[in-house]
């Protein structure tokens, strides 16, 4: 057997990487002309969008997805005109007809403002859970919280979180709040 000599592999490549490139380039748009893109038509969002935002087209992408039942998903860009999203819509969701109001209303949420100490890594849409932290115990406040808006600095993290209306009293009477962070 032939001993495989990675120098010259790794010398070629470097030599050729343009016209690599270039090749795999060609060959991925002809296999896109070629095979054109097949099943059913439906919207996705292509970031996240907090409940009770007005829809429009460039909030969403096109795709194609096979073994669907379509009988509640959206297809068309038309449909969002004079729309809202009902709750609030994770990056990368298929869109259907739960998602889209035509009221602005949400009515099982409320926006709080929360700052905190720790500097953290949070993006909108992520879920998380608040904390009460105190000296003799930790008491969760919401489990079911969302991010909205963030931003940290030098002094620590200040969000805009989404909790349900239950839980808005305990997030408001909290003193020391911790997160955990559970990701989208």
């Amino acid at each position: 057997m032939p001993k495989i000599n990675y120098q010259e592999i790794s010398r070629f490549i470097l030599k050729y990487r343009n016209y690599l490139i270039a090749l795999g380039v060609s060959i991925i748009i002809w296999n896109i002309t070629s095979n054109p893109p097949s099943g059913e038509l439906v919207l996705v969002s292509n970031q996240y969008i907090p409940a009770g935002t007005k829809l429009d087209d460039k909030l969403f992408a096109e795709a194609h997805l096979n073994g669907i039942n379509k009988d509640l998903l959206i297809s068309d860009f038309s449909i969002l005109r004079n729309q809202f999203a009902a709750t609030d819509i994770p990056n990368g969701a298929i869109l259907n007809q739960d998602l889209v109001s035509d009221s602005p209303q949400t009515n099982n949420r409320i926006d709080v403002f929360i700052s905190l100490e720790q500097q953290l890594d949070i993006s909108p849409g992520d879920k998380i859970h608040l904390w009460n932290v105190d000296e003799a115990f930790s008491q969760i406040v919401s489990q079911d919280a969302v991010v909205r808006r963030s931003s940290s600095d030098n002094y620590g993290t200040e969000l805009v979180v989404s909790v349900p209306f239950t839980d808005e009293y305990l997030v408001m009477q909290s003193q020391n709040i911790r997160v955990t962070h559970l990701g989208n």
